[in-house]
């Protein structure tokens, strides 16, 4: 079944809902040009080691989270899957149906609290 939960995608809001199994639902807002830059952050996030110096390279991308969606006429509207998130690094992981390339991609919790569209589900077996 389908269970919507309320609030936006913050690690207090997902972690618990990974942690027991349960993949979201997330309706969100994105542009095309961020989503190309998530698409190659995270092919990059893929290669780091040292987690530290990862959050070194967020820090101005958290900065500039307002500016993932830079006008109205660039926004569409999607459902992708939160699948993971990281405490240490505060990303979540969210997955698409778009291809391999897609299937795990990165964002830090400003951004994702930037595109949240206000409707997250839960599958609950």
């Amino acid at each position: 079944k389908v269970r919507q939960i309320r609030g936006s995608p913050s690690m207090r809001n997902v972690d618990g809902y990974i942690d027991d199994g349960l993949p979201i639902m997330w309706t969100i807002k994105f542009g095309q040009a961020w989503n190309q830059q998530v698409l190659e952050r995270s092919l990059q996030r893929a290669r780091i080691q040292d987690m530290a110096a990862w959050q070194e390279v967020l820090e101005p991308i958290r900065e500039r989270a307002d500016t993932v969606l830079p006008d109205n006429r660039s926004i569409g509207y999607h459902m992708c899957m939160i699948i993971g998130y990281n405490e240490t690094t505060e990303e979540v992981c969210i997955s698409d149906s778009w291809g391999q390339a897609f299937e795990e991609r990165w964002i830090t919790v400003e951004e994702a609290e930037e595109i949240n569209a206000g409707r997250m589900e839960i599958i609950d077996w």
